[in-house]
């Protein structure tokens, strides 16, 4: 199985993005022929986070769910790797708005991994991913205090350097949303920080902070700078995942920014309250 991995994460890094999805079908239809149900089950999970990722999230659903099913049906103890399932399934149902289902799976998940004893990392990601149910819901209080009980077991967790970069990011969006700008500031270059020191070139997560330092520069006036990070963030998001959702909203944020900056340098009025801002 690492085999298949060092493959897929080659796919990643060399841009072929296209092979993915088709390289990654081929790979379980062999393990089906093979009823070789632990790696069914892994590529079932990568394939649903590869369509969450691209923004086909019926698709991201109906694969995870496929990859649940099987574990359920299993003759052995539902350990953490079904837990970490059970997440990656909440974290597609939260996009697709479905709160009430995904804080049930996230209950399910916690209820696993505390039989089970963890206090890591998986614990960590867990309460990071239920935060963004709560943000969705508009419970923005709740959310931080999610956000802060990952924040306590990752700051102490030895090799935790991509799941505590994560965590900053999605606290700087969160303090974004409640206003508390400097401190925004300080969790998205907290996070760009934590991901030069590792291997970010394959991680959405660091796009996403990208975008968020985008959206900073743009309300202190950077305009430039701002759409210097978009475009990081732009032609990452591409190399991984295409012209999905997220390439469409930065796209139409260096769009609107792009014309701002063209009126402000030709010595046009500009003016906020015009009705447009960051999507």
């Amino acid at each position: 199985m690492e085999q298949l991995f060092q493959y897929l994460d080659s796919l990643f890094a060399q841009g072929r993005t296209n092979e993915v999805e088709p390289w990654l079908c081929r790979q379980i239809e062999l393990a089906k022929q093979e009823r070789d149900e632990d790696t069914l089950t892994v590529l079932l999970s990568e394939l649903g986070g590869f369509y969450r990722g691209s923004g086909r999230l019926e698709e991201s659903e109906q694969a995870l769910k496929r990859a649940v099913g099987l574990e359920e049906t299993r003759n052995h103890d539902k350990g953490i790797s079904f837990a970490v399932l059970l997440i990656n399934l909440a974290g597609t149902l939260r996009m697709e708005k479905q709160t009430k289902e995904a804080l049930e799976l996230f209950e399910r998940a916690e209820d696993i991994l505390n039989v089970q004893g963890e206090t890591g990392y998986r614990l960590a990601s867990l309460y990071n991913n239920r935060s963004l149910v709560y943000q969705d819901m508009g419970r923005l209080e709740e959310a931080l205090k999610e956000l802060q009980k990952a924040l306590a077991i990752i700051e102490g967790c030895s090799g935790c350097g991509e799941e505590l970069a994560v965590t900053y990011v999605n606290l700087a969006l969160l303090l974004g949303s409640l206003n508390r700008g400097k401190e925004e500031e300080e969790a998205v270059i907290r996070a760009l920080a934590l991901f030069e020191d590792i291997d970010h070139e394959n991680d959405p997560h660091y796009a996403a902070a990208l975008s968020a330092l985008g959206g900073i520069l743009y309300k202190k006036g950077e305009l430039e700078q701002s759409l210097d990070a978009y475009n990081q963030a732009l032609q990452m998001i591409y190399r991984l995942f295409g012209r999905s959702r997220e390439y469409e909203m930065i796209s139409a944020n260096i769009a609107m920014i792009s014309e701002q900056a063209q009126r402000k340098g030709s010595g046009a009025d500009e003016r906020s309250g015009t009705g447009q801002g960051l999507l």
